[in-house]
């Protein structure tokens, strides 16, 4: 019942929790999702990023969503960058925040703690 998610998630929200739409793009996400749901971030799912240097029109579409983002003031994050030159081509195009191989695998907290410490420094 999408009347039920959509109190059920404007209540969290209320209560403080931050609620992100994942793998933006594909499947059952969409703009009527994105225009009902009490969303505050926007994840693009990897087949876009992986496509990114490739095709133009993916290149298009995903810089559209990040501007709607900006516009809907939700946080919008790119997941699955894995090279350099990806990053420096999304933060051209505005995305918020870049999660993938590029910075590092995921880890458990204890390493993540260290990592967080030590290595967490980018020049993108």
């Amino acid at each position: 019942d999408p009347d039920a998610v959509i109190d059920i998630l404007t209540r969290l929200r209320l209560k403080g929790f931050q609620i992100a739409i994942d793998d933006f793009g594909t499947a059952y996400s969409s703009l009527k999702t994105l225009r009902q749901m009490p969303f505050n971030e926007i994840k693009f799912d990897k087949s876009f990023i992986d496509e990114l240097q490739n095709s133009r029109e993916s290149m298009l579409i995903l810089k559209s969503v990040i501007d709607l983002a900006r516009d809907m003031q939700l946080t919008s994050v790119a997941e699955g960058v894995e090279t350099q030159a990806v990053a420096r081509q999304l933060v051209e195009l505005g995305v918020g925040c870049l999660q993938g191989y590029c910075f590092s695998a995921a880890l458990p907290i204890d390493q993540l703690v260290v990592w967080l410490k030590t290595e967490a420094r980018f020049a993108i």
